[in-house]
């Protein structure tokens, strides 16, 4: 029973040291393409980054610990020619910065040593030229005093008499027009009576019996 517990415990493990062993080849192999592809882009501090990485990791792994010298010099000469640049321009905080860069990888590169010193010679120059402007002080407007509030007596007003007016007598009442009688009605004439029409005469109808003939015997 423990003989198959130790055995266990053995291989898990010997499983995560095969997976620590594995993660850091991994991680190893990425830091160093990494570098080289920084490189080939001209980007030497991440360059320089990547390849510490790999010799951190592992100092002997291929080529990494010769790739990260010739990057510390190339970033060295590209930081040293941007100074030089600045230099000429007479951009003397730039060119500072610049140089600074180089004596982090290599104090005794070229003449960055004396470059710097030129450069802090060049800005005591330019502080003593300038002269520190001393801030004038301007005074404030003064304030508007308030206006003083001054009473003025407001006059009384005078009495006058105003004489009532004049009563305007009534207007004369104008009589009213004399009232026209219509015209006399002219009474319609009598009509005259109709002739009276005769009295019809009544038709008597006698009617006469007409004697029939006697028949003559054979």
């Amino acid at each position: 029973m423990q003989l198959a517990q130790a055995t266990l415990d053995a291989q898990v493990a010997a499983d995560q040291t095969k997976a620590t062993v594995e993660a850091k080849a991994a991680e190893i192999q990425r830091a160093y393409d990494a570098g080289i592809a920084f490189a080939a882009a001209g980007d030497w501090k991440k360059a320089i980054e990547e390849f510490a990485k790999v010799v951190v990791l592992e100092p002997g792994y291929k080529d990494a610990a010769t790739r990260l010298a010739e990057a510390r010099i190339s970033a060295a000469e590209s930081a040293y020619q941007r100074g030089l640049a600045y230099f000429d321009l007479e951009r003397w905080e730039q060119a500072r910065a610049e140089f600074e860069q180089v004596i982090v990888g290599d104090p005794n590169y070229k003449d960055v040593q004396a470059k710097l010193a030129e450069i802090e010679a060049r800005l005591a120059e330019v502080r003593v030229l300038t002269p520190t402007a001393t801030p004038t002080i301007t005074p404030g407007p003064s304030p508007t005093p308030l206006p003083t509030a001054t009473s003025t007596p407001t006059p009384a007003p005078t009495a006058t008499s105003t004489p009532a007016p004049t009563a305007t007598a009534a207007p004369t009442n104008t009589p009213y027009p004399t009232y026209t009688p219509y015209p006399t009605h002219t009474p319609y004439p009598t009509p005259t009576p109709r002739p009276k029409l005769p009295t019809p005469t009544p038709w008597i109808i006698i009617a006469t019996a007409t004697p029939q003939p006697t028949p003559t015997a054979p």
